[in-house]
């Protein structure tokens, strides 16, 4: 759960108030397993690597949008690919002034994992790297 609220300073340091408390919780444990924050404050992605959908433990990541004084699901982004165990998103990061967001899929029951970049500008699939 996230409480509290995060807001960008001047100086572009943010800052973390506790007073105005807003709780964002998922369905699994993991929810949470990573988390990324926009340069500006305006978006925050959080990953739940554990979560079941079509298949066991596909994962998803969840963006949320600041509107006002909270934070509002803004999208959610499934796997293209989704398998059991995948873990999409184990590990996510904003780039770019939060124009691309990358999402690793560590693929537990595989030696491989995967990179997905989404771009905000994009019509087309995201760019998947193999490693």
């Amino acid at each position: 759960m996230l409480y509290g609220k995060i807001y960008k300073k001047p100086n572009n340091q943010l800052e973390f108030d506790y007073n105005t408390p807003q709780v964002i919780s998922g369905q699994t444990t993991n929810f949470g397993k990573s988390i990324s924050i926009s340069n500006d404050g305006t978006y925050i992605a959080i990953s739940d690597s554990l979560y079941t959908g079509t298949y066991s433990h596909q994962g998803i990541v969840k963006i949320y949008s600041k509107e006002n004084t909270n934070y509002d699901v803004y999208e959610e982004i499934e796997n293209l690919y989704p398998r059991i165990n995948a873990e999409f998103g184990t590990n996510i990061s904003f780039m770019d002034d939060n124009h691309t967001l990358v999402i690793h899929s560590r693929y537990k029951d595989s030696p491989s994992s995967f990179v997905d970049i989404y771009d905000r500008y994009t019509t087309s699939s995201p760019i998947r790297t193999i490693y």
